[in-house]
């Protein structure tokens, strides 16, 4: 994750893992999303020309897949997902077609899994700060060993490197009182 202009940028690969899709239709999914804007370019792009994707990006890319689930055509599931986040490219008759063929079912359907989705991500969350405030206590306690000598008996020796290293005398030349 990426900070740009106050706004929390993810990469590629960091949205692949929060939208349920393979590479190659993530790919897809972007490719034509950038083709129906104005500029061809509807996702921001660093100075590499890599595409960046917003926490709005994501959303929008998750609706597409809820939508794409629920049996509509691609570039229909598109223009009302761009609908549904504000871009002014798509028109009104364009989600008005979009949604001809869509039952309320159905979009009750995808209501109930991004509803679901966004319940998994609470539970994570809730996993994790119970995780987080069990490490913190014993990170401490850690620190305060670390801090505290372990015992008195212990003796550390420090070897001032002034001084030549005295070197152990083999098996024979402690026998035969020989140097080395």
């Amino acid at each position: 994750m990426k900070d740009i202009e106050g706004k929390e940028m993810f990469t590629f690969s960091e949205v692949l893992e929060k939208v349920d899709l393979s590479e190659s239709a993530l790919r897809k999914y972007v490719s034509l999303i950038d083709k129906q804007s104005p500029d061809g370019k509807y996702f921001y792009r660093n100075k590499k020309n890599h595409r960046l994707y917003s926490l709005t990006d994501i959303t929008l890319l998750q609706q597409l897949v809820a939508l794409k689930s629920t049996g509509i055509t691609l570039d229909n599931a598109i223009n009302q997902a761009l609908f549904s986040v504000g871009y002014s490219s798509v028109t009104v008759e364009d989600t008005e077609e979009a949604v001809s063929g869509v039952t309320l079912q159905s979009i009750m359907s995808v209501v109930y899994k991004q509803v679901k989705i966004m319940e998994k991500q609470a539970n994570n969350i809730e996993r994790l700060e119970t995780l987080v405030e069990k490490l913190l206590p014993a990170e401490e306690e850690k620190n305060n060993q670390l801090d505290t000598p372990a015992d008195n008996k212990t003796k550390i020796e420090f070897v001032d490197p002034s001084e030549p290293a005295q070197v152990k005398k083999g098996f024979f030349s402690r026998l035969f009182n020989k140097k080395e």
